[in-house]
């Protein structure tokens, strides 16, 4: 018995979805239309807003079932690099990349620029209804009606407190030329409030802090 790894190309954007299937292809397809109401993911949110010709949906390769996330997921990052887009979340559904392709797609990657025209053509086809998310808004939206546990809030709050805050401005206190990466750390530092740290713009300064991408 062999799997197949398919693709579905949307044909008036280019943008493609791979997966794989142990049935036929057809039936695949069939499931995915009639999962497009259903299911709130790129791929359907694209099939609502079009005809079911506009899809077209063919076999990859064959492939025997032991191999058949690795290959579903090779396929899905080499479209990454190929394709105008791809609707697929994650790189294969059950698949875990080894050390040894993590490092292959790094350097794939590393010097990579795309041209002006390659540019552009990425832009078009995230441009007004061609974008996934268009009029996805209110309660269109996959996150409408969800919030955060406690737990995520708690690390969500963890990775903006103080001076990890991309807001965050350092404080120089003029008397002592000590510069505190926040107005909490100048106010505990010497004793006092924050409120009698912004009272007293005579003795201590703000600066706004820089980032790089890593910090942020």
């Amino acid at each position: 018995m062999t799997v197949n790894i398919y693709r579905i190309t949307n044909k008036k954007n280019g943008w493609v979805y791979i997966g794989s299937t142990k049935g036929t292809i057809e039936e695949r397809f069939a499931g995915h239309w009639r999962s497009r109401h259903r299911v709130d993911k790129l791929l359907y949110q694209a099939m609502r807003e079009s005809e079911e010709s506009d899809w077209k949906i063919e076999t990859l390769i064959k492939v025997a079932p032991e191999h058949r996330w690795a290959v579903e997921a090779e396929m899905t990052i080499q479209h990454r690099v190929t394709a105008p887009g791809v609707y697929n979340i994650a790189d294969g559904a059950y698949y875990t990349h080894t050390e040894e392709t993590k490092a292959r797609m790094s350097a794939t990657q590393k010097g990579r620029k795309h041209s002006d025209e390659t540019k552009e053509k990425i832009s078009a086809t995230h441009t007004g209804n061609k974008n996934p998310m268009y009029g996805r808004t209110g309660d269109k939206h996959p996150r409408w009606g969800k919030s955060p546990s406690a737990e995520t809030r708690a690390q969500m709050s963890a990775a903006l407190t103080d001076d990890k805050h991309p807001m965050a401005q350092s404080v120089l206190d003029t008397q002592t030329g000590i510069t505190y990466t926040t107005r909490k750390a100048a106010a505990k530092a010497i004793g006092k409030s924050t409120t009698y740290i912004s009272t007293h713009p005579e003795r201590f300064k703000y600066e706004r802090r820089t980032y790089n991408k890593k910090e942020l």
